[in-house]
Order: structure tokens, then C-alpha cells, then sequence
């Protein structure tokens, strides 16, 4: 099993979305990955390339600051 920490960043972003249909598979989506079903993941480089870096960055600080 594994523990999804979600940020207020991320909570606001999720209640955010407009589609109700995409909110819940996102939920369940975390919700098996939790229970250890991670089905086919990849490394993540990023949105466009002109910002990948900076994306890379704002995702690795972003991680640095979830509490254990």
C-alpha cells in the first residue's frame, strides 16, 4: 500500500475542475494507486517543452515540502 498526500494546492485544483466525471475518476484513480495499483506509469518530464524545466523544479520543491 502506499499513502497519497494531497496538497491544498492540489485540493483546490481538484475541486476546481468543472467536469464531475473527471473529478471522480481522478478520485478513484488515487484510490487504487493507494491500494498499490499503479498500473502503467512513466517518468514525468513536464508540461511544454519551453517550461519543462522550470515544471520539473516547481514539482520537485513542491515534493520537498509534503510532511512525512
Amino acid at each position: 500500500m502506499f499513502t497519497i498526500k494531497r496538497t491544498e494546492e492540489f485540493n483546490t485544483w481538484l475541486l476546481g475542475l468543472k467536469d464531475g466525471v473527471t473529478r471522480r475518476r481522478l478520485l478513484v484513480r488515487l484510490r487504487k494507486a493507494s491500494l498499490g495499483n499503479l498500473g502503467d506509469v512513466k517518468p514525468v518530464g513536464g508540461g511544454a517543452k519551453r517550461t519543462q524545466q522550470a515544471d520539473i523544479a516547481a514539482a520537485k520543491a513542491r515534493a520537498a515540502n509534503i510532511d512525512d
